[in-house]
């Protein structure tokens, strides 16, 4: 069982790095520059690239982007003294080390991807805790939110390796797991892990073809790539959950279909709303214990059907929105309509597609 946990915490290190290492090929492998924080980058690991959508996120009028600059600054000398390509380099020893069968190797490097992976959580709260004082109450609270998803602000979103990262974190606990159940779950984690390590590799080819038709302006070209990509991604973590559904009570499969809808590993359709963004909408209503009861069921047969292909993920967030609707009394629907609204007006949230996002209505930036 302790050496189950351990290849668990050792998983988690190495998703959390390899979505790191996404979000900076999404980016096109940018570097800082002129008002840019952290200057020039260092690969896709620089703390000014990581930190830049938190910059976004925020909002942060002038005088804030001043002093926020200043303090990634401040802790970039600190980031850059980890070495931010030295996971990657540990990843891909650790790989020549299996493959020579050198357990030993393979003992070293996983305690210094440990120790690694502990420093930089360290800093990066470090970070975060240094940003608030400049921040205004209702940026204080965003952050807090924030930095529960990651260094960017981009959460796990559900989608790519952060997500899943996150719901293999937290799924023990939430799901209640019994330790029989663990001694299950834990390898089906170890083994997922080891498939998106490789699923990187294969999806890089496709992620530059996408970077090279939105910088083309090739809007048809891009859609195709990235359902391409989204269908791979989909497939294998799929695998995974149907793994785990396996393992699982009636009671804990229905709470995994609310988790994952909370975390927005839900099936979208381009810029237009999804399950999640629908079911956040909905609890800007006020709804009653019951009402929330019937929209958590709603949204889970909504998020199975399109998961199934019955109904495209568009169709299927429209059918949602109005069976919510017919839930909800006169007023709460008001409520409902303005915060879809709100939604509508950021589309895709917190999660910029699998090619990267420049400004609005832009290519990525390089």
């Amino acid at each position: 069982m302790q050496t189950q946990r351990w290849i668990l915490g050792v998983v988690l290190v190495v998703l959390a790095t390899s979505a790191l290492a996404q979000d900076g090929e999404r980016g096109g492998r940018r570097r800082g520059g002129e008002g840019r924080p952290g200057g020039p980058g260092r690969g896709d690991m620089s703390l000014g690239m990581m930190v830049e959508r938190l910059a976004e996120r925020l909002e942060l009028d002038a005088a804030q982007k001043t002093k926020f600059n200043e303090v990634v600054a401040q802790y970039t000398a600190k980031w850059d003294a980890q070495e931010p390509g030295r996971m990657r380099e540990l990843m891909d020893e650790m790989r020549t080390a299996r493959q020579n069968g050198d357990d030993a190797r393979v003992a070293e490097l996983q305690e210094e991807m440990r120790k690694l992976g502990e420093a930089r959580r360290a800093l990066m709260n470090q970070f975060y805790d240094a940003v608030k004082p400049i921040l205004r109450p209702e940026q204080v609270q965003k952050l807090d939110e924030l930095r529960q998803r990651g260094p960017g602000g981009r959460g796990p979103e559900g989608e790519g390796p952060r997500g899943l990262m996150r719901l293999i974190r937290e799924l023990p606990e939430k799901l209640e797991l019994t330790a029989e159940q663990k001694a299950q779950f834990e390898p089906l984690a170890a083994k997922y892990g080891r498939q998106m390590q490789g699923q990187r590799e294969e999806l890089r080819p496709l992620m530059q073809q996408l970077r090279e038709a939105r910088q083309a302006g090739d809007d048809a070209k891009a859609a195709e790539l990235e359902e391409q990509i989204q269908a791979k991604r989909s497939a294998a973590s799929e695998a995974f959950y149907a793994e785990v559904e396996a393992i699982l009570t009636d009671t804990q499969k229905a709470k995994l279909a609310d988790l994952r809808v909370e975390a927005g590993d839900t099936p979208r359709a381009g810029n237009a709303l999804d399950i999640r963004q629908v079911v956040r909408a909905a609890q800007k209503a006020k709804l009653t214990s019951e009402q929330s009861e019937h929209v958590k069921q709603l949204a889970r047969d909504a998020a199975k059907n399109a998961r199934d292909k019955k109904i495209g993920p568009e169709a299927a967030a429209k059918q949602l929105v109005a069976a919510i609707k017919n839930l909800l009394k006169p007023e709460q629907v008001s409520e409902f309509d303005q915060a879809l609204k709100e939604q509508a007006a950021n589309p895709r949230g917190n999660r910029p597609p699998p090619g990267g996002r420049g400004e609005r209505g832009q290519p990525p930036r390089q």
